[in-house]
């Protein structure tokens, strides 16, 4: 199966959560591409048998308001490009990083999972939500590899 990685980042912890994905996928034989949320064409999103989506949990002021647990900035271009858009077809898997300092702590993930309802894509799984994920990122390598084996199962 051909599986994309969609990511947005800041301090390289979603990043290095794809990149583990993407080991353990292509340890089980899938061809699997890696790419950041503001560079990926959403068109090809059906030329693959697995979307999965990660952003960390970002703060941004929105009209003078302070907004925590959002999507990271490299979401925002994407999820006005994916405006309208449908990939009924498509299956889609989802993982949000996050961290104590938001009051919504893994908010990017409930992010993500409202813009896949917006484009109708087919969920697989559970959200993976991961808080502080380099404060143990031993237990969580595993974790991350835990879930995208499970992934593979329910796609």
């Amino acid at each position: 199966m051909k599986i994309l990685i969609v990511y947005g980042t800041n301090s390289g912890g979603t990043l290095k959560a794809g990149e583990i994905m993407a080991e353990a996928f292509k340890a089980k034989k899938h061809a699997c591409t890696l790419i950041r949320a503001d560079e990926v064409n959403p068109e090809t999103f059906g030329k693959y048998g697995l979307v999965v989506f990660g952003s960390c949990s970002w703060g941004r002021m929105d009209n003078g308001k302070w907004l925590d647990g959002q999507l990271q900035y490299h979401w925002l271009d994407l999820k006005g490009r994916l405006a309208g858009k449908k990939f009924p077809k498509t299956k889609f898997a989802l993982y949000g990083l996050g961290d104590e300092s938001y009051e919504k702590k893994c908010g990017a993930a409930d992010e993500l999972e409202n813009l896949l309802k917006d484009i109708e894509g087919i969920k697989i799984g559970s959200t993976l939500r991961i808080l502080g994920f380099y404060y143990d990122l031993e237990a969580n390598e595993i974790l991350v590899r835990d879930w995208a084996e499970a992934i593979l199962e329910a796609a």
